[in-house]
């Protein structure tokens, strides 16, 4: 396989959101991404509309000129996203719509229209066949984003407590999976409670999507039903006081294979038929499924574009390493083996490691 280009604008801290959306246009462009875009039929653009009052997603202004550019080149942009499993302000059509509302994703503001891809409750579906891989045989993917003739994927780059870096492979594979294409990502590992930590707040017990949790007794510790656990990590993640534990070590190259695996499904019809914005700012530990605001730990970089899924996150994970001189995505989460998503989506022929970056 020949390399990948891959493109790259930088991005200061005080940028203005008016500036990055010039520079996500301008790699777009650079990028090619016109050639992918079918005259007169939608386009997809998937993103994050954001959860709570989290502020990590790509915003308004940015989704509105990339859906204008979109237009402009012949195509019939719609903005969209994924139900999610846990129970915050996304887990249906509805409460999901009012969410990006809130957070600025309106028709004046955005110029386009928001579709929540797998429907009402996340059911909305295709079963796509896929060949190669080593979890599954068959993938299910969210309707919208199965049937958009091609996408454009905007993805905020950030970490992520079961894959260690979340990209566009991540934001693709969980993201543009039905509800029972992320169920069947989440089995794994169960999570571990410090009752020393543990101030019986319930916080994990209102989250988990599948009532595995509960609070008894007089102390009101948190007691699990195991098999109602699917392994997905919410708890951990959303525990305001760490005493939430994981074993990590069958969960993490498993859930990682899992997700490759319905990036290869998402692209089953799509083939050159998507580009990739990855945007380096507001690089947080946490992915931007956590309600609360989450401090940026790290400056901004820039904006990588490709279409090639590997290359981008690849690219995207050097250039951290490179500007920030150590590894952050293995110091934060280092029993994900983070690097072994780009290995595995390469085998699985999605794209390729090898890459040239040009900045523009």
């Amino acid at each position: 396989m020949k390399k990948a280009k891959v493109f790259f604008a930088p991005v200061a801290d005080a940028e203005s959101l008016e500036s990055q959306a010039e520079k996500a246009v301008q790699l777009a462009e650079a990028a090619q991404f016109a050639k992918i875009i079918q005259k007169g039929r939608p386009c997809a653009l998937k993103t994050h509309f954001g959860e709570g009052q989290g502020i990590g997603y790509i915003q308004p202004p940015i989704c509105a000129a990339v859906a204008d550019w979109v237009r402009r080149a012949g195509g019939q942009p719609f903005l969209t996203d994924t139900n999610t499993l846990y129970r915050g302000h996304r887990s249906n059509a509805v409460d999901h719509l009012l969410q990006a509302e809130e957070h600025g994703f309106t028709f004046e503001a955005v110029r386009t229209h928001v579709i929540i891809a797998d429907g009402l409750h996340g059911a909305d579906q295709v079963t796509v066949p896929i060949a190669g891989g080593r979890r599954f045989k068959e993938v299910r993917i969210a309707s919208a984003l199965h049937q958009a003739p091609s996408a454009v994927v905007l993805t905020h780059v950030k970490g992520h407590l079961a894959t260690g870096f979340g990209g566009s492979i991540k934001n693709v594979g969980m993201g543009c999976a039905a509800r029972a294409g992320k169920l069947a990502q989440h089995q794994g590992g169960h999570p571990k409670f410090d009752e020393k930590k543990c101030k019986s707040c319930g916080t994990c017990v209102r989250w988990c999507p599948t009532d595995a949790l509960s609070l008894r007794g007089k102390l009101e510790r948190v007691a699990l039903e195991p098999e109602k656990c699917i392994g997905c990590g919410e708890c951990l993640a959303l525990c305001p006081f760490d005493a939430i534990g994981f074993d990590w070590s069958t969960l993490g190259p498993e859930l990682i294979e899992k997700v490759c695996e319905h990036v290869l499904g998402f692209l089953q019809n799509k083939a050159g038929r998507v580009g990739y914005l990855n945007f380096i700012t507001h690089v947080t530990k946490n992915c931007d499924c956590m309600g609360n605001k989450q401090k940026a730990e790290r400056p901004n970089i820039g904006i990588v574009a490709s279409t090639d899924i590997v290359a981008a996150d690849k690219a995207a994970a050097d250039l951290t390493r490179e500007r920030y001189g150590e590894d952050i995505w293995a110091k934060w989460w280092p029993e994900s083996n983070y690097t072994s998503q780009f290995e595995y989506a390469e085998k699985l022929g999605i794209g390729t490691r090898d890459y040239e970056l040009k900045e523009i």
